[in-house]
């Protein structure tokens, strides 16, 4: 089933220990519906130093994934930074609480340059990852309804 919607406001909550998103919004029929997806999870980027070998520092942030509780470490070639090609690390994690709290250990890592956005809400990263807009029309198929 499909559910076009007017997108008012958005955020993110903790259930069950993993993060969603929530879209508040309100359908053709003038009815307010909640929209819920758990599918994106919070994630940052870690940038290793220019000189530093980008395969080593997978390999030191993946030696410390159990224990920061990341759930996926990845080179994301197509990440830029200030429209330059990077090496970055694409890290995901349950929470944004423990993306903050695991760019604050990785940093200190030999080869680490920094983290980046470790910082941003997950909500604001649904609008970007899924270009869409507050405050417009939204379209999204659901599973399941109840008034």
């Amino acid at each position: 089933m499909k559910l076009r919607f007017w997108l008012l406001d958005l955020n993110d909550e903790v259930v069950e220990g993993r993060s969603e998103v929530r879209l508040w919004g309100i359908d053709d029929d003038g009815r307010r519906v909640l929209v819920v997806d758990p599918r994106l999870l919070p994630y940052f980027y870690l940038l290793p130093h220019e000189e530093a070998d980008p395969l080593s520092v997978q390999t030191a942030v993946t030696a410390q994934a159990a224990s920061l509780g990341l759930l996926t470490v990845e080179r994301d070639p197509d990440k830029r930074v200030f429209g330059r090609p990077t090496n970055a690390l694409k890290i995901t994690c349950p929470t944004t609480d423990a993306c903050v709290k695991a760019a604050a250990a990785l940093t200190r890592l030999p080869g680490v340059h920094q983290c980046i956005e470790e910082d941003l809400r997950l909500s604001a990263k649904y609008l970007l990852d899924h270009e869409g807009a507050p405050c417009g029309c939204s379209a999204t198929r659901i599973q399941s309804m109840s008034t």
